[in-house]
């Protein structure tokens, strides 16, 4: 009996692990906390699905929900960070999406060169983007802002 205890000790077999839920789990209570307002608490279950399932599908949104919560809280440089994790696989439908939010994020930061600069991508990398027109838009502002100075 000893031996067992002591085995069970050293190998952790008798020690009953916490069930992870699955990705699409944490993907939707993350999002759905988040819709709440909650941003911190959300951010957490997202991570949660980032570090217990690196190579689902699930974690890109994860990393636009963690985006729009620091957007949220006005936290631009954060935002910015997750938002380009997302743009790293542009095949994703999120992915125009995280670079106009990207652009949005830099104008709120008053860093009106690197705003053009990301709407001006999304317009060369997603022309049939339905952001296109409201990317325009921010440019013209931009244009008009820059040469009032």
């Amino acid at each position: 009996m000893r031996f067992l205890i002591l085995l069970t000790m050293i190998v952790g077999v008798a020690m009953p692990q916490e069930p992870i839920d699955s990705a699409k789990v944490l993907l939707e209570r993350g999002s759905t906390i988040l819709s709440h307002g909650e941003y911190a608490k959300a951010r957490t279950e997202l991570t949660k699905l980032i570090e217990n399932f690196p190579d689902s599908e699930e974690r890109i949104e994860a990393h636009f929900y963690i985006a729009e919560s620091w957007y949220s809280e006005k936290s631009f440089e954060k935002a910015i960070s997750e938002y380009e994790k997302v743009t790293e696989h542009p095949d994703h439908e999120l992915a125009h999406k995280s670079i106009f939010r990207i652009g949005n994020s830099y104008m709120k930061l008053n860093l009106n060169e690197m705003a053009l600069v990301n709407y001006w991508r999304l317009i060369n990398l997603y022309p049939e983007s339905h952001l296109i027109p409201l990317a325009r838009n921010k440019i013209a502002l931009i244009k008009k802002k820059m040469e009032s100075k």
